[in-house]
């Protein structure tokens, strides 16, 4: 008798222990959370930045291009949550819609084709279950078939968010150093604004030029922030080229090389320039638009963070150039591939945030 019960007691507690090695943990999350997805279905992924509503963009690739940001984009998908349901649709800014040519749903071992149950007036709704999913789509532009995705983590209720494959600490690690930089220099989204106070070797970098240009470029105020942050970063890689030549030979810019600061080597005047004039460009547009934006800076680089949705973005402008000056002449451009898309660059260990240099 004893014997028995000794082995039902047994068979018990294993079952409870495979029960528990093999269910998925809930956890809450908050806007702000990193969570590791191995557990989830994502092998090795990181998933951050965990918003309510998004639009996730897909812009003019190569064939095959693989780009998901936190930009709105010119096309791509709209995804809301409330409470436990997820509501998506296909949107454009375009002047008309782009051919679907699938949307799948994958997560927790199944997938879903549901290219025919959505569209771009039409809501996709579902109730995930606690786990990590993503929907996939490809839209066909200019004969190119571009995928898009949004990721969705479900914990007590469903988020949207970015996916990496940096190791969880390692991102955490990323944010908070972040976080103590910002606080350290007294910055915040409402005091992140001030276009005119950005400026280069104690002089304003033709910031009227830039804000007025941005204009030019941010026809219709009724877009987005993520929108209006993606047409200027999309302008500034289309239209200046890095000054490859200035740094390969120089090592520095032309401005403080020739020790010519009466603006003969701007970047408004002659659309070169290196990663501090392009990050410089880049906030004083923003800023001038009403969105917040800061540089973040290494002993050798700049690039910007840009505060959309309630979360603050880094994005390498400098990375995401095709263009480039190779010569001492700075009219001879070569082109590199294409426009990029770059987020947190683990490569640039941040040092500092800045709005003057």
């Amino acid at each position: 008798m004893k014997k028995r019960i000794r082995i039902i007691a047994f068979t018990i507690i294993l079952t409870l222990l495979l029960t528990a090695c093999n269910t998925t943990p809930e956890r809450k999350v908050t806007a702000d959370s990193v969570v590791n997805l191995s557990g989830y279905g994502f092998t090795n992924q990181t998933a951050y930045n965990f918003v309510k509503s998004m639009k996730t963009g897909s812009t003019f690739a190569s064939e095959d291009s693989y780009i998901s940001f936190p930009y709105e984009g010119y096309w791509g998908i709209e995804a809301t949550t409330e409470g436990k349901t997820v509501y998506l649709r296909a949107y454009s800014n375009l002047d008309y819609e782009p051919e679907i040519i699938s949307i799948t749903l994958s997560g927790k071992g199944s997938e879903n084709d549901l290219t025919d149950q959505m569209g771009f007036d039409e809501y996709y709704k579902f109730n995930p279950e606690p786990g990590a999913y993503r929907v996939s789509s490809v839209f066909a532009v200019n004969d190119y078939e571009i995928t898009n995705v949004v990721d969705i983590f479900v914990d007590d209720e469903a988020w949207l968010c970015e996916v990496t494959w940096m190791d969880e600490k390692e991102f955490t690690k990323r944010r908070n150093e972040f976080k103590t930089l910002m606080s350290e220099a007294g910055f915040t989204p409402q005091n992140s604004l001030d276009w005119k106070s950005v400026t280069h070797n104690g002089r304003a970098y033709d910031n009227e030029e830039w804000a007025a240009l941005s204009r030019e470029i941010i026809l219709d105020d009724d877009k987005s922030d993520g929108f209006k942050v993606m047409l200027l970063h999309d302008w500034l890689c289309d239209h200046t080229a890095f000054d490859d030549y200035a740094l390969d030979i120089y090592g520095t810019n032309r401005e403080d090389y020739f020790s010519d600061f009466s603006g003969k080597y701007d970047l408004y005047d002659t659309r070169v320039g290196v990663c501090t004039d392009v990050a410089e460009a880049f906030m004083i547009m923003c800023r001038y638009n009403g969105i917040p934006c800061v540089s973040c800076a290494n002993d050798g680089h700049r690039w910007n963070a840009v505060y959309i949705n309630d979360i603050w973005y880094e994005t390498d402008l400098t990375n995401d150039m095709y263009r480039k000056a190779t010569s001492e002449d700075m009219r001879k451009i070569t082109q590199e591939g294409s426009r990029g898309y770059s987020a947190v660059n683990m490569n640039n260990s941040i040092l500092e945030v800045a709005t003057t240099y």
